[in-house]
């Protein structure tokens, strides 16, 4: 399967998630393993800022990083359909005052303060957004990528 066919198809499940338990459930299984070790490998805390670039429609990450470690967590997305999808779970979930969802664009977006940054996988241009985080982020900030 394609780069464009694995995010398309990943976007659909997690529209699905965004609008169901169930599939929010299930399609949480997937995520949580390699979140927990993203946490792990980064040392995120409670004292940390983490900006989530490509949450999605279900930004599992986002999500899952605030669960296990209390970090505020910013998410962004640049189709505002996530951005909606996002923000209506979010409420639902009770996370309203510690995770942030916003419409945005990693290549354009501030990110001075935050002291983790999160890149989703299907999130293009990966490298062109990768080399600006690196010239703008604040010294010690943490890339997961």
């Amino acid at each position: 399967m394609s780069a464009s066919g694995i995010t398309s198809l990943t976007q659909k499940l997690e529209h699905m998630a965004c609008k169901s338990p169930f599939w929010y459930r299930l399609t949480r299984i997937y995520y949580k393993n390699m979140v927990e070790r993203e946490a792990a490998l980064a040392g995120i805390t409670a004292d940390d800022h983490v900006l989530v670039i490509g949450g999605g429609p279900c930004p599992h990450s986002g999500i899952i990083l605030h669960q296990l470690t209390g970090a505020k967590v910013t998410i962004i997305d640049n189709q505002p359909p996530c951005v909606e999808c996002s923000t209506a779970l979010i409420e639902s979930l009770g996370y309203q005052d510690s995770i942030q969802v916003t419409l945005g664009d990693g290549l354009t977006i501030p990110v001075k303060g935050y002291t983790v940054i999160h890149l989703a996988l299907q999130i293009q241009p990966k490298e062109q957004v990768i080399r600006e985080l690196q010239n703008s982020a604040d010294t010690g900030t943490r890339l997961l990528v």
